[in-house]
C-alpha cells in the first residue's frame, strides 16, 4: 500500500485491500461503541445547572461534547496498538487519530463560541451541523484532498468585468463574512458584559453602550469584508446616495424606531424595570428590555407588549417610577353615620402599617372624603416602593384586613338605602286607586 496521503488514482488499489476493510470494521465498531456510550451518559447523567457556579458548569457542558470522541480516539488508539503488535497495516488508524482529535477540538471551540455569544436557539440547534461542516473542511485539508477539490470549485464559474466568480469565490465570501460578523458579535457580546458588571452604571446606560458597540462592531466587520474582497470603497458613495433616499422613503418608520431607541436611551426617561403607563389607558406594565426598535412591556396578565419606540418619544408616556419608585395607593372606605369616625381611623392605621408591603414613611394617612348618601365616606392612602410586584394584592390584602378589623370590632359598612316619605293626600289616592 503506498504512502499517505493517497491520490484520487491510489485510492481504488488502497481499497482492494482486505487489511484496509479490517481497519474500517474497526473503525466502524469504534465509532459504534463511542456512540453507545454517548448515548447512555446523556440519558443517566443529569447536571443541574448553577448560575453560581458557571465555570463548573461550562466545563461539565464542554465535556458531554468530547466523550464521543474521547472514546473513539481511547479505543483506536488500543486497536492501533495491537495491529501494530501483530505487524498489521496501520495506515487508516493513523489516519483517524489526528481527524478525531480536530473533531474534538472543533466542537469544543464552537460550543464555547456559541456560549460567549447571545442566547439564541437557532444557534443551539445548528451547533452540530456547524462543527461538521468545519471539521469536514479541515479533514479534506489534513488528507490532502482540498487543493483538487479546490481547482474543480475554482473552475466552475464566470468573468463579470475583471472579476472572477466562481463557487470557490462565494464560498470564501461566505466563510469570510462569518468570520468577521461572527468575531464582531462575540467581541460586542465580551464588552457587553464588561459594561454590565459596572456598578456604577444604570440599567439605561448598559443598554445604550451594548447598543452602539454592537452597532460599531458590526459597521468595522461590514468594512473590513468589502476591503478584503476588494471592493473600492469609494465606488460606494453612489450606492450609498441611492441608499440614503431608498432610507428616506421606504424605512423611514424602521430608522424612526431606531434613532428613538437611542433618544429613550440618551435622555434615560425609561429604563428597564420602570413601571410605566402609555396615554389615557389605565393598563400599565414594567419595562423588560429596550431593543432596538421596540420596548418589551411586560403587563401584569403576563403578556408581553411590543411597542415600538417611536411611540414612547411622541405619546404620553406614565412613569410611575422614573424619579422614584415610591407609588401611592388610595383604598375607599364607607362606614355607617352611627360609627365612631376616630376609631376607625385607628383601625385603618393599624391595617395599613401590618401590610408588610406599606411603607412607613411616608406614613399611611386616613381622610374624611364627603358625607354620603349612605355613610361617611373614607380615602386609606398607603405608600409602597415595589409597584412592579403589582397594585393589586396590596388592594385586596389591605380590603381584606379591614374587613376582619372591622367585624372583630363590629363596625359596620352601609349598603344603598332611600328614604321614602308619602304626603296625606297622596296616601289618600293612592288607598282609593287601590280600591278601586
Amino acid at each position: 500500500m503506498g504512502t499517505w496521503p493517497w491520490s484520487w488514482h491510489e485510492m481504488g488499489d488502497v481499497l482492494s485491500t482486505a487489511s484496509t476493510w479490517t481497519q474500517l470494521a474497526l473503525l466502524a465498531i469504534a465509532w459504534g461503541i463511542a456512540w453507545a456510550v454517548n448515548n447512555f451518559w446523556a440519558d443517566h447523567v443529569r447536571w443541574e445547572n448553577d448560575p453560581d457556579r458557571v465555570l463548573r458548569d461550562l466545563t461539565f457542558s464542554t465535556g458531554m461534547r468530547l466523550i464521543q470522541p474521547f472514546v473513539f480516539l481511547m479505543l483506536v488508539l488500543m486497536a492501533r496498538a495491537v495491529m501494530r503488535k501483530l505487524d498489521w497495516d496501520i495506515d487508516w488508524l493513523n489516519i483517524a487519530v489526528p481527524l478525531t482529535l480536530s473533531y474534538a477540538g472543533i466542537r469544543a471551540i464552537i460550543f464555547l463560541l456559541r456560549k460567549s455569544l447571545t442566547p439564541s436557539k437557532l444557534l443551539r440547534a445548528w451547533e452540530a451541523s456547524i462543527s461538521t461542516v468545519v471539521w469536514a473542511v479541515v479533514a479534506l485539508y489534513m488528507l490532502g484532498w482540498w487543493p483538487p477539490i479546490e481547482s474543480a470549485l475554482d473552475q466552475v464559474g464566470m468573468d463579470i468585468g475583471h472579476i472572477r466568480v466562481s463557487i470557490l469565490s462565494v464560498f470564501k465570501v461566505f466563510i469570510a463574512i462569518a468570520i468577521f460578523f461572527l468575531l464582531a458579535v462575540w467581541l460586542a457580546r465580551t464588552v457587553e458584559q464588561r459594561v454590565e458588571a459596572m456598578l456604577r452604571v444604570d440599567a439605561s446606560m448598559q443598554a445604550m453602550i451594548g447598543k452602539l458597540i454592537r452597532v460599531m462592531f458590526v459597521l468595522i466587520a461590514f468594512i473590513v469584508i468589502l476591503d478584503a474582497l476588494g471592493i473600492d470603497l469609494t465606488a460606494l458613495t453612489v450606492l450609498g446616495g441611492a441608499v440614503g433616499v431608498g432610507v428616506g422613503f421606504g424605512l423611514q418608520r424602521i430608522i424612526s424606531n431606531f434613532i428613538s431607541g437611542f433618544i429613550l436611551l440618551f435622555d434615560r426617561a425609561i429604563k428597564p424595570g420602570d413601571v410605566i403607563a402609555l396615554g389615557d389607558r389605565n393598563e400599565y406594565g414594567w419595562v423588560k428590555q429596550l431593543r432596538a426598535r421596540y420596548v418589551v412591556v411586560r403587563q401584569r396578565d403576563g403578556v408581553e407588549r411590543l411597542i415600538p419606540n417611536e411611540q414612547l418619544v411622541i405619546n404620553e408616556v406614565r412613569n410611575w417610577t422614573y424619579s422614584d419608585p415610591r407609588v401611592s395607593i388610595n383604598v375607599p372606605v364607607q362606614i355607617g353615620y352611627q360609627e365612631d369616625v376616630e376609631v376607625v381611623i385607628k383601625i385603618l392605621e393599624e391595617c395599613a402599617t401590618a401590610n408588610s408591603r406599606v411603607l412607613v414613611d411616608p406614613v399611611p394617612s386616613v381622610y374624611v372624603s364627603k358625607f354620603g348618601d349612605s355613610g361617611i365616606e373614607l380615602s386609606l392612602v398607603v405608600w409602597i416602593n415595589d409597584p412592579q410586584n403589582g397594585l393589586g394584592s396590596v388592594v385586596s390584602d389591605l380590603n381584606l384586613a379591614i374587613w376582619r378589623a372591622f367585624k372583630h370590632h363590629g363596625v359596620s359598612m352601609p349598603y344603598p338605602q332611600r328614604d321614602v316619605h308619602v304626603k296625606m293626600g297622596d296616601l289618600a289616592k293612592i288607598e282609593k286607586n287601590t280600591h278601586t
